[in-house]
């Protein structure tokens, strides 16, 4: 398993993927701030690399509070649970995600209600609690984790 992250290798794919990408990418970038003064060709490769953050940012975060996406349900490690016609009153095939930790259920949104309300999480037992800022969901996630026995 590779455990270095080489910022040469993320430029040329041209775009930051997934949120560890993008937190390596920050790393990386405050990184080169320091070394560009020291050597001007670090200026071009932190230019090159300012960009994509900035890609990032505007494709997976809306300015309205940073709402969530489907992929960053995905990178805080939620499972997908698909739902068949035949087990649900619905008119055809549905999914949403859970991340449990410890006891607590955290439930997204499912897909067709993402499609009019956009993603959100809530509490298994307590849905009047929504969260749709993706930072809000990530400090709490980070939260119950940190006080959370292991079962």
């Amino acid at each position: 398993m590779k455990t270095q992250f080489d910022i040469l290798e993320l430029i040329p794919l041209g775009e930051i993927k997934n949120e560890l990408d993008f937190e390596k990418a920050l790393i990386a970038d405050r990184k080169l701030r320091v070394l560009s003064k020291e050597n001007p060709k670090f200026k071009t490769i932190r230019k090159k690399l300012r960009d994509l953050i900035e890609v990032y940012e505007n494709k997976n975060w809306s300015p309205s509070g940073f709402a969530m996406n489907e992929q960053n349900i995905k990178d805080l490690g939620f499972e997908i649970q698909r739902e068949k016609v035949e087990a649900s009153d619905s008119e055809k095939d549905w999914y949403y995600y859970i991340l449990n930790i410890g006891d607590i259920c955290l439930i997204s949104s499912d897909n067709e209600e993402a499609i009019k309300e956009g993603w959100y999480v809530s509490i298994f037992e307590f849905q009047s609690c929504v969260i749709k800022n993706y930072f809000d969901l990530k400090t709490l996630i980070g939260i119950l984790k940190n006080n959370t026995p292991l079962k």
